[in-house]
């Protein structure tokens, strides 16, 4: 039998996430999941794997509202977005650049991290914070427009005041 690559080699020994892809039967949007099976010695005997429509994703983060606007999306090592509340962007390269080349650093999925960033996008500023997820080589972005950031503090000192008056 043919041996395969080391690159090859080192799938078989974590937990891999596939890009997405459309399923062939349902046609919708799928990732992978494969795990391989290790003996007692460690030796990599098999690998499973799980097929999770991205339609998963949307069950658990379609209602998550950061403040008003902000909301969470998943980028994988291959800068393909693996979920997002806008689902025109789902299975697509991720177009914030900033998040791209984010996604193209090895060290940073490779490893837990966490990064805080400013970006433009649709002539408007946001704030982000993307979350390394080094098992999956994936992260989540935590997103939420400049605007709203600004206001929060403003919005919390009205309830404040309001609630301090009818106290």
């Amino acid at each position: 039998t043919p041996k395969p690559s080391s690159a090859a080699s080192d799938v078989y020994k974590r937990q891999v996430m596939s890009s997405v892809y459309t399923s062939v039967i349902s046609i919708k949007p799928v990732v992978t999941f494969v795990q391989p099976i290790k003996d007692d010695k460690g030796n990599v005997i098999g690998i499973v794997g799980k097929n999770i429509f991205t339609d998963y994703f949307s069950n658990k983060l379609d209602n998550f509202k950061f403040l008003n606007s902000g909301y969470a999306f998943i980028v994988d090592g291959s800068q393909n977005t693996i979920y997002s509340p806008i689902k025109r962007n789902i299975n697509k390269k991720v177009d914030i650049k900033s998040i791209y080349d984010l996604s193209k650093d090895k060290n940073f999925l490779g490893t837990k991290n966490s990064k805080d960033m400013e970006y433009n996008y649709g002539g408007k500023k946001y704030y982000s914070n993307s979350t390394s997820i080094p098992e999956l080589n994936a992260m989540v972005v935590l997103t939420v427009g400049q605007n709203e950031i600004e206001r929060s503090p403003k919005t919390i000192g009205t309830v404040i005041l309001i609630l301090s008056l009818s106290l």
